[in-house]
């Protein structure tokens, strides 16, 4: 028979490996970072390993698995900030454009060049 201790265990352990996935679905839906804290990712990503460790020297099951779920949502948000926050840039990418200014140039008359 499965104790209470454990089912509260796995159940907390499951509940925790859910906390970034709401973030993750957003930011892969959307692939806006710009509310996405990245002193509170890179302390949310240390919790997660520090527990994991934790969990490790312990030998209990439902902390490890709990972590690697939420580690590996936090290392997904701190690649989706590294690769959409500062994007590279693109040589051969054009200036965007803004309204009808791109439409507005101005051509000149040619030159009279007879002498």
């Amino acid at each position: 028979m499965v104790s209470a201790t454990s089912v509260i265990g796995y159940a907390a352990g499951a509940l925790v490996g859910l906390l970034q996935l709401p973030q993750v679905h957003q930011t892969y839906r959307t692939k806006d970072v710009s509310g996405v804290s990245t002193a509170s990712l890179a302390l949310h990503l240390i919790n997660g390993i520090m527990w994991w460790i934790y969990g490790l020297l312990l030998g209990e099951y439902p902390i490890l698995m709990a972590n690697t779920l939420y580690v590996a949502a936090n290392l997904y948000l701190v690649r989706c900030v590294f690769l959409w926050r500062h994007p590279p840039a693109d040589p051969l990418q054009l200036p965007p454009t803004t309204g009808s200014a791109s439409c507005s140039i101005q051509r000149s008359a040619p030159a009279d060049t007879r002498t």
